[in-house]
């Protein structure tokens, strides 16, 4: 079912018109959600296997579906993913009942490495500015406390470091996770809690962070480490003033409903509604 136009466009801030390339929507992906990171934008449906890739002009790299490496392996039900600088696809899923894990794709859509979590389930993953694999991850079984951790590993699987995200119960369900240029940010909606953490997986922040108007239907950290919500406007937090704030002459007047989903560098990157397309907006500093 062929359902999405997805265009890439770059636009000043207060153009009225929006430059827009088409891309080819996938074809194998009924219900999306979209990821746009290092100049990519990805595709997936939660809990199938299928992903699609398009590159910074919008032109479909590849559309695939997530397996182990190896010909007739299992198929990946997916989770989350991230896309690293050279194109490179992080799948994270689960393939039985008791495995979950991470599976990377090559820029051809090839899986080439696939690693186990276990005792952890991934729930959101991103690559941090070190050029390593964070994974959030919640333990439920095996050895250790159960909680929520973020975890990071090298690209070859190899758990490099473990943190213990101090929320719990219900209010540990994720909502976001991204990085910045200086380190990573996850923010747990029903706790109202944000945390930023080194790469060092120091936790340096802690903000009592509820969306604007109590509801954001995206949220995106940038390379600059700005929060930014989109709640049917644009609005950055202060931190200093502990307060979201609007962000006035981004959007133009006449462009459709937007959903944000990304960031690239001093811009970010919404999905057109009604349009049923992306846009690329350059944000004002």
């Amino acid at each position: 079912m062929r359902i999405l136009v997805a265009a890439f466009g770059l636009t000043a801030v207060l153009a009225a018109q929006p430059e827009r390339v088409v891309s080819p929507p996938p074809e194998t992906i009924t219900v999306p959600s979209y990821k746009y990171a290092n100049g990519y934008l990805a595709a997936f449906q939660r809990g199938e296997p299928p992903v699609a890739l398009w590159d910074r002009a919008g032109r479909l790299i590849y559309e695939a579906e997530a397996r182990l490496p190896g010909e007739g392996s299992p198929l990946v039900r997916v989770v989350d993913i991230a896309v690293g600088r050279d194109g490179r696809l992080l799948v994270a899923g689960e393939w039985s009942e008791t495995n979950r894990g991470v599976v990377m794709l090559d820029g051809k859509g090839n899986s080439v490495v696939a690693f186990d979590l276990y005792p952890f389930f991934p729930e959101r993953l991103t690559l941090g500015p070190e050029g390593n694999l964070w994974v959030l991850v919640r333990r439920t079984t095996g050895p250790g406390k159960p909680g929520v951790w973020l975890n990071k590993y090298s690209l070859e699987g190899e758990q490099l470091l473990g943190v213990r995200i101090p929320v719990t119960g219900a209010n540990a369900r994720p909502g976001y996770l991204g990085a910045s240029n200086t380190g990573l940010g996850v923010w747990f909606a029903d706790a109202a809690a944000w945390f930023t953490l080194s790469p060092a997986g120091k936790i340096v922040e802690r903000l009592e962070l509820r969306p604007p108007g109590g509801q954001a239907a995206g949220f995106t950290f940038s390379a600059a480490g700005e929060l930014y919500a989109d709640a049917g406007a644009l609005y950055r937090y202060d931190r200093r003033a502990r307060r979201w704030r609007s962000v006035p002459d981004v959007l133009p007047e006449l462009m459709p409903p937007a959903e944000l989903i990304g960031a690239d560098g001093p811009r970010l990157i919404y999905r057109l509604r009604e349009a049923e397309a992306l846009e690329l907006l350059r944000l004002p500093h």
